[in-house]
């Protein structure tokens, strides 16, 4: 449970970094790589890479993100339910 606290509270700071200091957080990214290698930590990070970069006024690179990001939450289980879901909406 303690793990969970602390992953949870460095990505909370990692998320307003990315919004309040976006270019801070930019800088530092590969740092916050490093340091956080398994892969729903990488997600977020990316996810935070992309909301800075949206809070920079960077939207094509934001949207590449996102949509690279979209791409790899979906399995190939879910594709078409998101897709139909998406019809309908």
């Amino acid at each position: 449970m303690k793990t969970n606290k602390v992953c949870d509270s460095r990505m909370y700071y990692l998320d307003l970094l990315s919004e309040e200091s976006p270019r801070q957080y930019l800088e530092n990214l590969d740092e916050y790589k490093r340091k956080h290698a398994d892969s729903k930590f990488r997600s977020h990070l990316i996810y935070f890479q992309a909301k800075a970069l949206v809070c920079i006024s960077h939207f094509e690179e934001a949207i590449q993100l996102a949509t690279n990001l979209l791409g790899q939450a979906v399995n190939d289980d879910d594709y078409y339910l998101l897709v139909k879901c998406t019809m309908i909406s």
